[in-house]
């Protein structure tokens, strides 16, 4: 099983790149586009990510 990489980038093509790239390395990726995101992805992932890669200048969501 490939290691899960847990990609989460508010910008669209950075975000897109970022995980083709990793693909072609031999990585299983999963995307968010903010921190909210991610966190809901970490609570359902099965197994969790080996690696979580964020960007940290991120806006603040809308916490709902």
């Amino acid at each position: 099983m490939s290691p899960l990489i847990l990609f989460v980038e508010d910008d669209e093509a950075l975000r897109e790149s970022a995980s083709i790239i990793l693909a072609l390395q031999g990585y299983a990726v999963q995307v968010a586009r903010d921190g909210l995101e991610a966190l809901k992805m970490l609570n359902t992932s099965e197994p969790p990510p080996d690696l979580i890669v964020s960007d940290i200048t991120m806006p603040h969501p809308q916490w709902a």
